[in-house]
């Protein structure tokens, strides 16, 4: 209880937003439901050396990024020892969108002492955006979907 009320606690304050530890955050994340959005702003070769079981990888810069707005809060495991200015960054970008942001206080290896499972994705995931994608010639002509492709 006392652990949600942390994450509701404050209104987007365009600063430097309130850290979680390791522990609170793992309480979070077995709530079904409400558990926050992790976003691994460490960069790609950090993320793929192990991150947060269910953690995105959104690459290391706010410009451009972000996700689905919601009531959900949004937490970020950054690079340590972290940057405020990289922080302040994020946080701008994520609540000026009108998302709750925290940071995870120590990052992943405050997520490692505290024995908490890691998880080193394989997959190639790239960051929404950053694909292009192509409509297969004739699937919207005329407003109608094409019956065969040649």
């Amino acid at each position: 209880m006392a652990v949600a009320l942390l994450l509701a606690a404050a209104a987007p304050s365009f600063g430097e937003p309130i850290g979680i530890s390791a522990a609170d955050l793992a309480v979070l994340l077995e709530q079904d439901g409400t558990a926050p959005l992790v976003l691994d702003v460490r960069g790609l070769e950090s993320h793929r050396e192990g991150t947060i079981p269910g953690a995105v990888h959104v690459g290391t810069n706010p410009v451009g990024f972000l996700p689905p707005v919601s009531e959900m809060p949004v937490v970020l495991v950054l690079p340590e020892p972290y940057d405020p200015a990289h922080l302040q960054a994020w946080a701008r970008r994520l609540e000026g969108a009108g998302l709750l942001v925290r940071w995870l206080e120590g990052g992943m290896p405050a997520w490692r002492a505290a024995g908490l499972s890691v998880a080193s994705p394989e997959h190639a995931y790239r960051k929404p955006g950053t694909v292009p994608f192509v409509v297969p010639r004739g699937l919207c002509e005329m407003g109608e979907p094409a019956q065969v492709f040649k």
